[in-house]
């Protein structure tokens, strides 16, 4: 399993506005969860992707990895 960056356009009061999460992924590419929105700048979500790939983090852990995420936020 691998964690990819996530991005997503979405519709607030009629502006776009780009917004990254992560997602766990199998390797044939089943999307097997993830987490939208958790930031809107890209170079901090693929940094945190990256740290997550990185360290090898368990998927039991991700949403507190998240939440560590957002709390630096």
């Amino acid at each position: 399993m691998i964690y990819q960056l996530l991005t997503e356009t979405i519709d607030i009061g009629g502006a776009a506005r780009i917004t990254y999460g992560i997602a766990a992924v199998t390797e044939n590419g089943k999307t097997i969860t993830s987490i939208r929105d958790i930031s809107c700048n890209r170079e901090k979500a693929q940094a945190f992707v990256d740290l997550c790939n990185t360290l090898g983090l368990s998927l039991l852990h991700i949403d507190d990895a998240v939440d560590d995420f957002l709390a630096e936020q």
